[in-house]
């Protein structure tokens, strides 16, 4: 056993070796031949052949993330993928599959998002059959087993009851509320009532309504042969038939109201710096100016940033600074500027932000600057694609959002075109400064008065209460 373990290391060290060299290598890209099937039963499954090491890993993605959540039982579609593998299956408690996965070396893992779940493994090229026919019963026969479930809720308890204990999280956690609003899926959190109402036959209901294979794509790379491993796939997942309902409709999204810009106060009297976060709504991936988005946050950010220079190392107003657009998939995405600063330069902090972000929209970056940028993003494209696993599970993602297939490589070709006045464009349709809510962490008593020099609206901001672990 323990010389299986330091084998698939061995293995997985060998790859992170490899990887880098390849990827540098690698400058003019070439898409992977992936071989696509899809079985009778709707199924989507990409293979993607690698016999350079006896190893194969996948990527499931399901569709069936917590946006589709009971309006009166959020919570569900978390539960329900993390318990898949936690629960394990009819056929295999998760003792035993537990042990099974650990004698070969195996890794078989669930993990939730908001609109994709996903399941993902990774096993030595003998014993895929094994570990793909426990993905199989994980998915289709989950266990669910009541002591698992409170185990999860007790965890999630005890994370709810620490959950404003770090300005940094409360900030991330709390923007996002100002811009969508609290009930969207973007942006919404549990409470420790919808944890403690989330029972398994809500989880029962749930899978059986959105685990079905025409709502599942299956991305698999290593070392098999793919046309026999989709023959293989059809002969038993293609056994596995959807429910005799019609399809489920794409969740609707719900109409987004433009924020306004003002200064929302968190009061937490305990620290002695702040925490300052402000966003503006913006665009998704397939966007025509995400690639001068790219350039812009590569402007903004990093030790060489305009940020950096001037909030940081110039005034001397922040610990750490950023601003970075940040699209969805799916949603409109935000571009969220921010940082840490001394509770006395607060409000400095803030007008500090405020113009280097009106500055960016109003003066176009020079045609030196824009190189150096684009330079740098071109060097980092590569690392992408540094594995074969990686550029599947990009690719996978861009097929389950039905973006067009060379979208990758489309927004290298891009890249190569961005002008100066395209990022000025960019930064004026994402930076918008007068529907781009201010969050403030840290002591309201302290900080109202020089907040209030800023001529901005001032409201202060509740928290949920931190709660204790037991229900």
């Amino acid at each position: 056993m323990i010389r299986r373990w330091l084998l698939m290391a061995a293995v997985l060290v060998l790859c992170w070796l490899q990887m880098p060299v390849t990827a540098i290598a690698a400058v003019d890209l070439q898409r992977p031949d992936i071989d696509r099937c899809r079985l009778d039963n709707g199924l989507r499954v990409y293979l993607l052949e690698d016999r350079t090491l006896p190893l194969v890993s996948g990527l499931l993605l399901a569709d069936a993330g917590s946006r589709l959540d009971p309006a009166d039982a959020w919570g569900t579609a978390d539960f329900t993928a993390a318990l898949l593998r936690q629960g394990g299956s009819q056929a295999y408690p998760v003792g035993q599959l537990d042990q099974a996965l650990e004698e070969r070396a195996a890794m078989l893992e669930s993990n939730p998002g908001v609109t994709v779940a996903s399941l993902s493994f990774r096993s030595f090229s003998p014993d895929f059959p094994f570990v793909l026919d426990r993905l199989f019963e994980v998915l289709t026969t989950p266990a669910f087993p009541p002591d698992r479930l409170q185990q999860l809720r007790d965890r999630t308890l005890a994370a709810l009851a620490r959950q404003n204990d770090r300005p940094e999280a409360i900030a991330s956690r709390e923007l996002p509320k100002l811009v969508y609003g609290p009930t969207d899926a973007l942006a919404r959190s549990l409470t420790a009532a919808n944890v403690q109402q989330v029972e398994r036959a809500d989880l029962v209901a749930f899978h059986q309504r959105f685990y079905r294979p025409d709502r599942l794509w299956l991305g698999i790379v290593g070392d098999f042969q793919a046309a026999e491993l989709c023959q293989s796939l059809q002969t038993t997942w293609g056994k596995w038939q959807p429910p005799a309902t019609a399809a489920i409709a794409p969740a609707a999204s719900a109409q987004l109201t433009v924020p306004a810009t003002a200064v929302y106060l968190i009061d937490q009297p305990q620290l002695s710096q702040s925490t300052v976060q402000m966003a503006s709504l913006g665009g998704r991936l397939d966007d025509p100016d995400y690639a001068a988005l790219t350039v812009l946050n590569e402007l903004l950010n990093g030790l060489s940033g305009r940020l950096y220079n001037q909030i940081r190392s110039r005034q001397g107003l922040a610990y750490s600074v950023y601003g970075s657009g940040q699209p969805n998939f799916e949603r409109p995405g935000l571009f969220v500027a921010g940082g840490q600063t001394a509770q006395a330069t607060t409000a400095a902090l803030i007008q500090a932000l405020r113009t280097e972000l009106a500055a960016v929209r109003s003066q176009p970056i020079s045609e030196r600057e824009l190189k150096q940028v684009r330079d740098r993003l071109l060097n980092s494209f590569v690392f992408n694609f540094q594995s074969p696993d990686q550029t599947l599970g990009r690719l996978l993602r861009t097929e389950f959002f039905q973006y067009p297939e060379d979208f990758l490589w489309r927004y290298r070709e891009a890249l190569l075109k961005v002008t100066p006045a395209d990022v000025q464009t960019v930064a004026q349709r994402w930076i918008l400064l007068d529907q781009m809510p201010i969050l403030v962490v840290g002591d309201r008593q302290a900080l109202l008065p020089q907040l209030q020099t800023l001529g901005l609206p001032i409201q202060d901001w509740p928290l949920d209460q931190p709660v204790t672990a037991a229900p």
